[in-house]
């Protein structure tokens, strides 16, 4: 199978697991944000940007069974400063990589989406994937403009198809310099001692989960069957002022299991 953004936060712990589990992996990342860790030595390797010619003749030499597209070009702050930067170096890249997966014969498609910015504010919580999308921001538009490009090419292709619509990931290896990951971010502040950053009153709640739960997740999903839309969290709450101020922890990997030892491309 092909992994995109294997070099990243998500993407390395997740490529740990399907060499764990006896896949054979192709990693797609150009390293723009690469966590630090190495990847598995048995991993295959292409440093590019994930809608490339490069890839796309990578993807038809490997032929996977499955793409996990992982990589991510910045996040909401990013995306909000030049939406259609953001749409030229994201969601244009996604969907040439759909493209190239299918016509590399790939029968499955899994991509990492985003819960907290597809369903925007009114959404009742715990979100659940029968609400109809209301993103507010660029980055929750163009997520949700790739899950749409996916799915089509699923339906036109007969071919599987899933978003994964993650919370807010956290864990070891996340870059607390950026402008996503909150738990990540406090604590780089709080070693640089440096002053904490709040967007708003700081009120607000979000649904954190623990990077290992992901991964499984992930597993999960590359060797299933399930379509459609899956959210991937905790369902519950936790305030952004407790997360900053240490009163609270976020919930941890407890559910954590690790994926069946098996074969597949």
């Amino acid at each position: 199978m092909a992994v995109t953004g294997g070099a990243g936060f998500i993407g390395s712990h997740t490529v740990e697991a399907l060499v764990a589990a006896l896949a054979n992996v192709l990693v797609i990342d150009d390293h723009s944000h690469p966590c630090g860790e190495p990847l598995p030595g048995e991993v295959e390797v292409v440093s590019a940007d994930c809608g490339s010619e490069g890839v796309a003749k990578a993807l038809a030499a490997f032929k996977p069974q499955v793409v996990l597209h992982l990589a991510s070009k910045g996040g909401v702050q990013r995306a909000a400063r030049d939406p259609g930067e953001h749409v030229k170096t994201s969601l244009a890249s996604s969907v040439g990589l759909f493209d190239a997966a299918v016509k590399a014969g790939a029968r499955r498609l899994v991509m990492a989406s985003s819960g907290g910015t597809i369903y925007g504010e009114g959404a009742k919580l715990p979100a659940r994937e029968i609400y109809k999308p209301s993103p507010l921001s660029a980055h929750g538009a163009a997520k949700r403009s790739e899950e749409i490009y996916m799915a089509a090419l699923g339906l036109r292709h007969g071919i599987s198809t899933l978003a994964l619509r993650y919370g807010n990931v956290y864990g070891p290896r996340q870059d607390g310099t950026g402008d996503t990951g909150i738990v990540a971010i406090t604590c780089y502040r709080m070693l640089e001692r440096a002053a904490l950053r709040i967007y708003g009153d700081g009120g607000q709640t979000r649904d954190f989960v623990y990077v290992s739960d992901v991964v499984a997740a992930n597993v999960a999903a590359v060797l299933g069957r399930v379509s459609g839309e899956v959210n991937i969290g905790t369902g519950r709450e936790t305030n952004i002022n407790a997360i900053v101020s240490l009163r609270i922890v976020p919930p941890g990997p407890d559910n954590y299991r690790r994926p069946v030892r098996r074969r597949y491309r």
